[in-house]
């Protein structure tokens, strides 16, 4: 159980990784300003995955290295699932701005 739990803040760590890597390189070498400006953001949003991920890992290693009954791991796991809602929710919030701020400069 603790290992599906750690597996949802390590693949966001990932996420979050390749955000990072991929938004820096592409910031630095981008020749248009939207781009660089569009990678910019990517790598901003990275390091608010990451500090989900880094949450998620943190406390629920912090739970799990006291003893627990199955109610109480199920409990955490409804939290680290709503956590990764959390998570989803903003990143689709971030795409939706993004296009909506794309549409509005095209006016």
């Amino acid at each position: 159980m603790k290992q599906l739990k750690t597996g949802y803040a390590t693949v966001l760590a990932i996420w979050a990784g390749l955000n990072l890597v991929t938004g820096g390189i592409l910031m630095f070498i981008a020749t248009e300003d939207q781009l660089s400006y569009f990678s910019a953001m990517n790598s901003s949003w990275g390091v608010v995955n990451l500090g989900v991920a880094w949450f998620l890992y943190s406390h629920h290693n912090e739970v799990f290295n006291q003893s627990q009954t199955i109610l109480q791991q199920m409990d955490h796991q409804r939290h680290a699932e709503k956590m990764i809602l959390f998570s989803i929710g903003l990143n689709l919030a971030f795409i939706a701005s993004g296009f909506a701020l794309q549409l509005l400069g095209h006016t």
